[in-house]
């Protein structure tokens, strides 16, 4: 049978019978509307909602989240961009990709028209107007009703992984379901059903970790010359690392990063009853440099939040990351100085029920520690300036990297906790779809996390993985403090630092032509520096030394002359 003959505003669909005959017919353009709904028709029930704390709005709080603005940040423009300047062969296949899990409806509203995702096609030009139909739904990010409607099809299985989630498309409006916690009156959801043709029913499943596993578990495929397919990468596995831990069994994701509201409340201002154990939408994550970004350029980037709500989603952001990442502890025994040396022992827990940092790779912890006395700074490792970390190999060479350390002795050593990818040559790269291996995974695992039974996707790899105190959920680390002739007494300090986009994953953007790499870097050199990391937790201990171990130069001399000399007798003496 051949070709139906078809308008612009109609695509032909070609399909295989059990019998193997191809058959084509022409079709109707199947509208946005038909699919999904914007974000503004849910908030017309869904905001002016309280609990105890106040404003407690699910249109509200989600507009300001990092889920909503999946396609309006700018490090990811830049960053798809990037890789298909680096692969243009492989562009329209990339735009595709990249829009599955950052712009949904858009994606699935273009594969239901024949045609791939785009993700340039859709943005906004520079005041602010979206060039086509499917554009508002690209802008709207992960939104409500693509969330909604994912089913439990195959969750928690590896087909669901890499925006492998389903939405039934089949059912018109009217026979359109979206799922949540509860169950719903009957009359409640007629009516919801009569003014926007979705019918809601209660889904065990969008409170489990497999439905958030959809997106946040990313596998990538290294693209060689003229784009071909090379190795796949687990570019960020958060889920996989959690199945691995003890949070397991004790809690999901969304236990942990949609905060449950104080108290009942209803989830609709129209006929809505209050309802117990309610997440709200805040979607508490680790990308506050995001919210950043997108407070201090909201208008710029004609954003549905404003700048009050995207601080106060930072805010929380950066309250969630302070109080549940981890914890520092720093240990100096007075048997441990002397001799013009201080050793301190620093703990880093982690409690995320992931690794620490998880993720996006750009993504690093680090501890900046310091000793001082009454005349000022002794000894620093690790300090933060201009976005960079003193000390780091990476910061100031793309080519290189820091190691892991079980122990640090000078000042140019830093413990950084981060994933470094390399291409197939072994070369340090920033590129995700250059990238084919880890040379280096010391990030902190979660508890219940036994690396010696990891699987690949999740290994720990480089240095710390025979560091026997890098183990099941933080890591151990010497520090071998000179401090000449300083008597103290010593303040000593060991300070757990976070980035979201460490510096050389915004550095490596510079100079990549176009408009979207251009305007990411414009913005980050706008942007305060000191706005990029945050302190996660910090311990301090004050040190004396002991009068015993305040010796003199000769004294320690003496000392050293007398242990020679017995070394040399037990040498001497037969056994």
């Amino acid at each position: 049978m051949s070709a139906t003959t078809v308008s612009l505003r109609t695509i032909t669909l070609v399909f295989i019978t059990a019998a193997g005959v191809h058959c084509s017919f022409a079709q109707q353009e199947v509208p946005p509307s038909r699919l999904f709904s914007a974000s503004t028709d849910c908030q017309a029930c869904h905001n002016g909602l309280a609990d105890r704390n106040g404003d407690a709005s699910i249109g509200v709080h989600w507009r300001a989240s990092v889920m909503a603005n999946a396609s309006n940040d700018p490090y990811w423009r830049a960053s798809v961009q990037r890789e298909t300047v680096d692969h243009p062969d492989a562009s329209a296949a990339i735009e595709d990709k990249c829009a599955t899990c950052h712009m949904p409806m858009a994606r699935i509203i273009q594969q239901q028209n024949g045609t791939s995702g785009q993700v340039f096609a859709h943005l906004p030009n520079a005041f602010g107007r979206l060039a086509n139909p499917v554009a508002p739904f690209a802008k709207d990010g992960v939104s409500c009703t693509v969330c909604h409607q994912i089913t439990d099809k195959r969750l928690g299985t590896s087909l669901s992984f890499s925006g492998g989630f389903h939405v039934d498309v089949t059912q018109p409006p009217g026979a359109k379901r979206v799922f949540g916690p509860f169950d719903i009156e009957p009359g409640v959801a007629h009516i919801m059903n009569s003014s926007t043709g979705y019918t809601p029913q209660k889904g065990n499943h969008i409170q489990q970790a497999e439905f958030c596993a959809t997106c946040h578990t990313l596998y990538t495929h290294a693209l060689g010359e003229n784009s071909s397919d090379m190795e796949q990468l687990a570019e960020q596995v958060p889920f996989l690392e959690w199945r691995h831990s003890d949070y397991a069994d004790a809690s999901s994701c969304q236990e942990c990063h949609m905060t449950a509201a104080d108290g009942a409340m209803a989830i609709s201002s129209v006929l809505g009853a209050p309802r117990e154990n309610v997440q709200k939408h805040i979607f508490k994550g680790g990308n506050f440099f995001l919210l950043s970004m997108l407070s201090t350029f909201c208008n710029d980037l004609f954003l549905q939040a404003n700048t009050a709500e995207l601080q106060n989603a930072r805010i929380a952001t950066i309250e969630q990351l302070q109080k549940n990442a981890a914890t520092i502890a720093v240990s100096v025994g007075p048997a441990q100085t002397g001799d013009g040396q201080l050793s301190a022992m620093v703990t880093v827990e982690n409690l995320a029920g992931h690794k620490l940092p998880t993720a996006y790779p750009s993504r690093r912890v680090w501890i900046h520690f310091t000793v001082q006395d009454d005349g000022g700074t002794i000894f620093e490792s690790g300090r933060l300036y201009d976005g960079k970390i003193r000390g780091n190999n990476n910061d100031r060479d793309a080519r290189k990297f820091e190691p892991h350390y079980d122990s640090i002795n000078n000042e140019e050593q830093v413990q950084i906790y981060e994933a470094i990818l390399a291409d197939n040559s072994n070369r340090v790269t920033t590129g995700l779809l250059n990238a084919t291996t880890y040379l280096k995974d010391n990030r902190i695992t979660p508890s219940g996390f036994d690396k010696e039974t990891a699987n690949g996707d999740i290994a720990v790899k480089g240095a710390a993985r025979e560091d026997i105190s890098f183990a099941d959920g933080g890591d151990k680390i010497n520090y071998m403090v000179p401090i000449g002739n300083a008597e103290g007494p010593f303040r000593v300090t060991a300070e757990l630092w976070y980035q979201p986009i460490g510096y050389r994953w915004a550095a490596n953007l510079n100079g990549v032509a176009g408009k979207q790499t251009a305007r990411f870097s414009r913005m980050y050199k706008k942007m305060d520096k000191r706005l990029t990391a945050i302190r996660l937790a910090t311990a301090t201990q004050k040190v004396t030394l002991l009068p015993s171990l305040q010796i003199t130069a000769a004294e320690r001399a003496t000392a050293a002359r007398l242990a020679a000399e017995d070394t040399d007798d037990n040498r001497q003496t037969p056994h």
